[in-house]
């Protein structure tokens, strides 16, 4: 492994972990496709590794944002029912994919349509940020939904804290912010099965880990800070922004 490689790891991780840091998206969203389009590795190695470097970035962001956490164990019981085994299905769809001619292709087509639906998800943050929201999904329906969300977060390492919080807001009146605290508790469980099913079933690049991780620890840590300095609306429109080129690069 070349030093410009590793390098490079750094820095990605030290983007993804200011990214997630200051608006709760970046781990997934921007590492994945910035190891397959800038460092050239597979796609389901940079899934199965970037799982790994997105628990130990959600770990450092929970913490950043322990203050806004606030208890809702209802929902963290139904969301959990669902989403886990759904996690479950999506690494054990992405195993049976790398056996398949075309697979890898498929997989970086799905990595492109999920990283766009998480930008647009990134412009709805910006425009309900700040606001208290009305529930209007009822209980019953937070498993089934769950389900589904996670069998992409399971396939594709990407969405845990993105795709569920449009579920969360339209599930719990409370501030936008202790939404998002919300949502990240949740991504770092789904996190910690993610990780170990892809240490049980795939492949990850140890080096290429610890040199995301350098990155990406500081990184976290500085983008809670700067989420006090500048404005919300656009640290999050900047970072839908990056997560959409690099979704149009790998559906195009």
């Amino acid at each position: 492994m070349s030093i410009s490689f590793e390098l490079s790891a750094v820095v990605i991780g030290a983007l993804a972990g200011l990214l997630i840091g200051a608006t709760g998206v970046g781990g997934a969203a921007f590492a994945t496709p910035a190891m397959v389009l800038v460092l050239g590795i597979s796609a389901p190695l940079a899934i199965a590794t970037d799982a790994l470097f997105v628990l130990a970035i959600k770990v450092v962001a929970v913490w950043a944002h322990r203050r806004e956490l606030v208890s809702s164990r209802p929902i963290f019981v139904r969301v959990l029912a669902g989403s886990i085994p759904g996690v479950v299905l999506g690494v054990l769809a992405l195993g049976q994919l790398q056996g398949i001619d075309g697979g890898e292709l498929l997989l970086k087509k799905a990595l492109g349509v999920l990283l766009i639906l998480t930008a647009s998800v990134s412009v709805g943050r910006a425009i309900w940020g700040g606001r208290n929201v009305v529930p209007f999904v009822p209980a019953w329906m937070l498993p089934p939904i769950s389900l589904v969300l996670g069998f992409f977060v399971g396939l594709t390492s990407i969405g845990a804290g993105s795709l569920f919080l449009p579920l969360l807001l339209a599930s719990v009146a409370l501030p936008f912010r202790s939404v998002v605290a919300l949502d990240l508790s949740l991504g770092l469980i789904m996190a910690v099965a993610l990780a170990g099913l892809h240490l049980t079933f795939s492949t990850i690049d140890p080096q290429l880990l610890l040199g995301l991780v350098i990155g990406g620890v500081p990184g976290a840590l500085f983008g809670a800070r700067l989420h006090d300095y500048l404005g919300t609306k656009a640290l999050i429109s900047t970072a839908g922004g990056l997560v959409a080129v690099a979704g149009l690069r790998l559906v195009f």
